[in-house]
């Protein structure tokens, strides 16, 4: 009996991007005009960030989980200016954003109504001053 509650626990924290303790990757290497290795180097780097910021989503720590991807964000500077890698960054920054739109849509389901939790209007605010934020640098 106690080893089907651990199975219905177990279930209960696992989402899309990681399913029975492993994680899947957010974005894939489909082709690039380059050498590849640098491309792959970042986007370790950036699945990693989605992986860490999804991770803090489940476990309702959102401030870090906006933070991860803000850090994301500007990590897509690091790219080269090249014009290949140059969409790849607007790929990455767009997909980032999109993250923190789902994320807010979330919280703002969370926050509002009747029985909405006013203990995330915090992390509400801070989604939307974080998205302005990276639209201004776009």
């Amino acid at each position: 009996m106690k080893a089907n509650k651990r199975d219905l626990i177990s279930l209960n924290v696992t989402s899309n991007e990681h399913i029975n303790g492993k994680d899947f990757d957010k974005i894939e290497l489909i082709s690039c005009p380059l050498l590849e290795e640098e491309c792959r180097i970042h986007l370790r780097e950036f699945n990693k960030s989605f992986s860490e910021s999804n991770h803090y989503r489940v476990e309702k720590d959102f401030f870090r989980s906006i933070d991860t991807l803000k850090i994301a964000y500007y990590k897509t500077n690091d790219l080269n200016t090249k014009h290949p890698c140059s969409g790849c960054a607007r790929f990455y920054r767009s997909t980032i954003i999109e993250s923190l739109e789902n994320l807010k849509d979330e919280l703002t389901k969370m926050t509002s109504g009747f029985w909405g939790n006013k203990h995330y209007q915090v992390s509400l605010l801070k989604v939307n001053k974080t998205i302005q934020e990276l639209q201004t640098q776009v």
